[in-house]
């Protein structure tokens, strides 16, 4: 049976396609099959709570959150678990992107702790902002 996952945010630019793409790129790597007898469905959700992301959440069995550690990407995210929720969605998880240390550290960005705090959902995953583009 497969796995139906939605990765979405309520919030745009946050990094919700790169994520849904590296995480493709990982299962496959690890053998995983993502076409033909699924093993996972990844759905890549629009921005917002509108109709896209009604559609893009109307299949999904689990969810990912992906939020930057911003005060307006974690106030969309909280409005997108509860409507989650609310569709009996309730395997949700986070991921925290373009994490600063040294901004959360002067305090100029909210730490992986307050996010975790306010969310209230399990985190699997903390990625660290990068000016150099990967390889």
């Amino acid at each position: 049976m497969s796995r139906i996952i939605v990765i979405t945010s309520g919030k745009g630019g946050v990094g919700k396609t790169t994520t849904t793409s590296n995480i493709g790129i990982a299962l496959a790597q690890l053998g995983q099959k993502l076409k033909d007898s699924y093993d996972f469905i990844l759905i890549d959700s629009p921005a917002g709570i509108d109709e896209g992301f009604q559609v893009a959440i109307h299949a999904a069995e689990e969810a990912l959150i992906v939020v930057t550690p911003e005060v307006t990407s974690i106030r969309d995210a909280d409005k997108v678990i509860g409507l989650l929720e609310a569709k009996d969605i309730n395997n949700i998880n986070l991921v925290i992107n373009r994490l600063k240390p040294e901004m959360v550290k002067a305090e100029n960005m909210m730490s992986v702790n307050d996010v975790k705090d306010i969310l209230g959902i399990p985190l699997i995953g903390v990625i660290p902002d990068s000016e150099q583009p990967s390889d």
